[in-house]
């Protein structure tokens, strides 16, 4: 078994974009073993259970939890009603999501028209879950905040970075 500490740096020099593991702290113990047994192990026994707060607002209390979660699916696509959105399945501990649906261009037909708060939004996904390229957000894991069980943000397995879309996209309309 592997403490946090070497977790957390395993984690840390595999999303560093190296490609050689002569660094890594878990080869350097044990080269037999794929590291993602160690990282699967690990996440598998010591997985965070969901934390609940009570946060009150004015009408009544939300009830928000936060959960580890993996991103199953991505789609970035135009569907029948001629917006640009994205969406993102997530699938916890005995529990899935699809995360996204935000208009973030429009199609009539013949045009486009989008804003630069639309392509931002990507970026800011792909920054949180720590890739360079969309298709890679497959597969990642990442931290899931709930509200009445409504997801309503994702943050980086480890560090404190967050995307939740109803704020960002309040902020542009308030800018």
């Amino acid at each position: 078994m592997i403490t946090k500490e070497e977790f957390e740096k395993a984690v840390e020099y595999c999303v560093s974009g190296t490609t050689d593991c002569d660094g890594c702290p878990l080869c350097a113990s044990d080269k037999y073993r794929m590291c993602s047994a160690y990282l699967a192990e690990y996440i598998t026994n010591n997985e965070l259970k969901p934390v609940i707060k009570n946060i009150p607002s004015a009408e009544s209390n939300t009830n928000t939890i936060y959960e580890n979660a993996k991103i199953t699916d991505v789609s970035l696509g135009i569907g029948d009603h001629c917006c640009l959105t994205f969406s993102i399945t997530l699938r916890g501990s005995g529990w899935g999501a699809s995360f996204g649906g935000y208009n973030l261009a429009f199609f009539n037909g013949t045009s486009f028209k989008g804003s630069e708060k639309g392509l931002e939004a990507l970026a800011r996904i792909m920054y949180v879950v720590g890739v360079s390229k969309w298709e890679d957000i497959k597969g990642r894991y990442v931290r899931v905040k709930q509200e009445d069980r409504l997801v309503v943000g994702i943050g980086n397995i480890i560090k404190d970075k967050w995307f939740e879309p109803r704020e960002f996209f309040k902020e542009v309309e308030n800018e």
